[in-house]
């Protein structure tokens, strides 16, 4: 068979294959990330952590289970050998 003629078939095959709606998987739709308002965040009043469900950190993306009340953001503040303060780097301005 010429290289022509498989490939015409191919074509042929191709645009004839139909797809079942529930066959084709869709990518996950990520939801865009509300960030607090720069004064409140920086405001040093009522910033308490409180342990929620495990979840990504805001600035690190390592795993966590500790969010602020007031902000509502994942922050992580680790010690030991690779510490690192989340938590501080998001609540003081550079």
């Amino acid at each position: 068979m010429p290289l022509k003629d498989f490939r015409f078939e191919l074509y042929e095959g191709l645009t004839k294959y139909q797809r079942s709606e529930n066959g084709i998987k869709g990518t996950k739709k990520r939801v865009p990330q509300v960030s607090p308002v720069e004064t409140s965040r920086y405001d040093n009043v009522g910033h308490f952590m409180t342990m929620t469900t495990q979840g990504r950190c805001r600035l690190c993306s390592k795993l966590t289970v500790v969010q602020c009340l007031k902000c509502q953001v994942r922050l992580c503040f680790v010690t030991g050998k690779n510490s690192r303060n989340c938590q501080l780097q998001y609540h003081v301005p550079t």
